[in-house]
């Protein structure tokens, strides 16, 4: 839940400070990265899923905390780009928007996670597949932007 909101705030100002540095190759870089890692988790769901009950427990806890580490900064990406889209604004408080960046993701991530244990609840066993469905998604979705 802190990770998500905390790499929104981080990566904001990343962008605004060092934005400049590497904003000729960040196009590529903004796509792949969350591509591979959608992806990545997709697989690993699938993989979790043909394993026997007592081995996806010990497998998911080991891999989770990387698991969330790497879509917090896969989908705080945009914020880098937001702070570097305040670069030219001077009126802007870099400090304060991302902030407020922060904890807005932290609000809307309580939330999504409230949504998806009602949402578990409805669907039950298909929920992971529909998750699967989703990182697919997503992760296609960022290949398909790299592509064009």
């Amino acid at each position: 839940l802190v990770s998500f909101s905390f790499f929104q705030f981080l990566l904001s100002l990343l962008g605004y400070y060092f934005g400049g540095l590497v904003f000729k190759n960040f196009k590529t870089i903004s796509s792949v990265l969350p591509c591979a890692v959608f992806y990545f988790l997709a697989l690993k769901l699938i993989f979790d899923l043909f394993k026997k009950k007592d081995d996806f427990k010990t497998s998911h806890a080991a891999l989770s905390f990387l698991s969330i580490i790497l879509q917090a900064i896969s989908v705080s990406i945009d914020a880098f780009m937001v702070g570097v889209s305040f670069i030219n604004n001077l009126k802007v408080n870099i400090f304060y928007a991302s902030f407020i960046i922060g904890v807005v993701t932290l609000v809307m991530v309580f939330f999504a996670l409230v949504l998806g244990k009602a949402l578990k609840k409805f669907l039950g066993e298909y929920a992971e597949f529909l998750g699967i469905f989703i990182l697919l998604l997503l992760g296609t979705k960022n290949l398909m932007a790299l592509l064009v």
